[in-house]
């Protein structure tokens, strides 16, 4: 049996989930972390097409073009495909078998104009967004700057978004190259996602999560997740039938993912994330299931599969930024450490360094052991020594 390809920005965690379920995969991502070599076969720009890396192409494009020279019959795409469905239909149009949504689906379900008034015929809470299509034409004379935001159309990570008064008034002045960009309502709340599996005729809530947002880099920028979702049945109950009506009126396939912010007592959706999350580990280790498997099953045909029922613990996962530029040290022998990268890996200010995990009983619990781990590894790696694991 053949090796599925898994591709995408960053691939460990979804690996791993597969290898664990008995499926063969190979990987491409950007880093080639050692946690990701130590699980399967493997390849990454960072390491093994490093002429890729001065190109002009966003990351997912040239580990697109680095997928044209391998050989596979099965591809699983992950997070920055959702922005490009022109890759995908280049995978259909070779004949690959692609393991998640089509690039027909992924150009419905991310027509921002499309789907913000389904939300609205389906009285679905959202935040006010409004699609410019040429941002040289922008006319914010009806909006208060203050309480808008601007999203890059082609969104991830939290990556590009600023608040509207900071983009009018940039010094000097934002590049106005004509390009579409999203101005949406700036809602105060609690970011939460959703995670599902849906086939034809099937769903199934995996688990909600609250998100993890904002560092010294950006207030926006995505940082990690908890999972169970700590909010009152009625808002988690919300989520589960948002996520349900997008699946049935999109035709989704596999793993997928919802954005909310929770505010005013409603969850009000912010975009749809087409392919599995990044949320994976956690909201399999709050369900005790397998995303991967399930993902591979509803796409295969086989049907979602049974979810279990979350157990008693919180579980949390946090991206550790580099504050400044480093080189990393060796950290694959600490237990709460995850994408290892490379000892002698150069960081720039606001890269990813790795991610730690934690566990509690509470939401507070593991959202505090996440910031102390996230300090610890920062220090082990500026102030670099022996580590011994806490009695």
């Amino acid at each position: 049996m053949k090796e599925i390809l898994l591709v995408g920005i960053s691939v460990r965690a979804a690996a791993q989930s597969a290898v664990r379920s008995g499926h063969p995969v190979m990987a491409l991502d950007s880093f080639g972390d050692l946690d990701l070599s130590a699980t399967c076969r493997n390849l990454s720009l960072m390491h093994d097409f490093p002429g890729c890396q001065d190109e002009l192409d966003s990351a997912t494009e040239r580990l697109y073009r680095c997928t044209r020279e391998l050989d596979f019959d099965e591809v699983i795409y992950l997070s920055g495909f959702e922005n490009h469905p022109e890759c995908v239909q280049g995978w259909e149009t070779d004949g690959i078998t692609v393991l998640g949504n089509s690039s027909e689906t992924l150009r419905s379900v991310r027509d921002w104009e499309d789907i913000f008034a389904f939300l609205d015929k389906m009285e679905i809470p959202h935040p006010e967004t409004f699609l410019v299509k040429d941002v040289t034409r922008l006319d914010t004379g009806q909006v208060d700057p203050r309480r808008y935001i601007v999203k890059p159309v082609h969104s991830g990570g939290g990556h590009g978004i600023r608040p509207l008064s900071d983009f009018l008034g940039a010094k000097p002045p934002e590049d106005r190259q004509p390009r579409p960009i999203l101005i949406q309502e700036l809602l105060k709340g609690i970011p939460a996602s959703s995670s599902f599996v849906s086939a034809p005729g099937e769903f199934r809530l995996i688990s909600t999560t609250m998100q993890l947002t904002g560092n010294q880099f950006s207030p926006f920028r995505y940082c990690g997740n908890i999972a169970p979702l700590d909010a009152p049945p009625k808002i988690r109950a919300e989520m589960e039938m948002t996520a349900k009506t997008i699946a049935r009126e999109y035709g989704l396939v596999g793993s997928n993912g919802i954005d909310f912010m929770l505010s005013g007592g409603r969850a009000h959706l912010l975009e749809v994330n087409p392919r599995p999350q990044g949320s994976l580990e956690v909201v399999e280790s709050a369900s005790d299931s397998s995303v991967m498997d399930s993902h591979i099953r509803s796409c295969r045909g086989c049907g979602v599969g049974k979810i279990k029922s979350s157990g008693r613990f919180f579980h949390g996962r946090k991206i550790v930024f580099s504050p400044s530029e480093l080189v990393t040290t060796p950290l694959d022998s600490i237990d709460f450490v995850r994408d290892v990268p490379r000892p002698g890996t150069p960081m720039v200010p606001g890269a990813p360094i790795c991610t730690v995990v934690a566990r509690s009983e509470s939401a507070d619990g593991c959202r505090q052991s996440l910031g102390q781990l996230e300090k610890r590894v920062i220090r082990m790696i500026l102030e670099p020594g022996p580590w011994k694991p806490s009695p």
